[in-house]
């Protein structure tokens, strides 16, 4: 595990050092994401409310925070105020969150009591409205949001992402913090974007059918394969930066439960 865990502290204190690296274009590839309604009955819903919904590690928060913000500091210098991070994504707020992707009734009840009402009243103008559309919205600089207030709904919005990434990957309950919270990190930055078809989501598709497989080994390789997607793209270091982090996270948490590692893929765990 040291081995890992090292390898990924160094990279994750070079991007955070890196100005052109600390985010990596949030929710810039993101095409859909369907929110967690706290009104769906289901298991999941159930198992969230008696606290039972898998947690992901510290090291998986720190990854997730970084590629988005970068920090506390960056965020008070560049992300107070809401902005709009190009491509697909709509206006965004906090650590990450994409208004284009949700419902007024859905910011609602994500933010009240962290901001005031009249800040709710102005971002809920972008709520739905994604890609260069969003430019077109009357500005938001009034809307002004401190560190704590983010990370208070940060801490909601990553349980609802480890619910989508639950719900799209089978037996992914069985993977351990940072296994699991690698998976969330993709998703967090792309969506649960595990069954569409084509070329580009051809690692998303293994990914989904090695984890309902068991064959949990081979989801490192299909991380840093996704890199082919953008490494000719210039402004897009910061993602290949991210997929080698939740790589080498998922590693990590390999190391720490042989019987993972082993599962399913044809190799036998390292004796104890």
């Amino acid at each position: 595990m040291d081995r890992f865990v090292d390898k990924f502290d160094q990279l994750l204190a070079e991007a955070r050092a890196s100005a052109d690296l600390q985010h990596s274009a949030p929710n810039a590839e993101r095409l859909t994401l369907t929110i967690y309604s706290p009104a769906a009955n289901d298991d999941l819903q159930g198992n969230t409310a008696m606290g039972m919904l898998p947690s992901i590690s510290a090291r998986a928060i720190d990854l997730i925070v970084a590629f988005e913000v970068g920090g506390e500091q960056p965020y008070n210098q560049r992300y107070r105020h809401p902005i709009w991070p190009r491509g697909q994504s709509g206006i965004t707020c906090g650590i990450g969150y994409d208004l284009g992707y949700v419902t007024p009734l859905q910011l609602a009840a994500d933010w009240r009591g962290h901001t005031s009402d009249a800040n709710l009243a102005l971002l809920a103008k972008a709520c739905g409205i994604k890609g260069s559309a969003a430019l077109l919205l009357p500005p938001l600089a009034a809307v002004d949001i401190g560190f704590a207030s983010a990370m208070a709904v940060f801490q909601t919005t990553v349980q609802q992402t480890i619910v989508q990434t639950l719900r799209a990957l089978p037996n992914a309950a069985a993977l351990d913090g940072d296994c699991l919270g690698a998976l969330v990190s993709l998703v967090y930055n792309g969506g649960a974007l595990f069954a569409l078809p084509g070329e580009r989501y051809l690692e998303m598709r293994q990914i989904r059918e090695d984890v309902a497989a068991r064959r949990f080994a081979l989801v490192p390789q299909r991380l840093r394969s996704m890199k082919r997607l953008w490494q000719n793209i210039a402004d897009a270091r910061g993602l290949l930066r991210r997929r080698e982090l939740e790589a080498l996270l998922f590693e990590a948490g390999l190391t720490q439960a042989p019987s993972m590692a082993g599962a399913e893929s044809g190799r036998t765990p390292a004796p104890p």
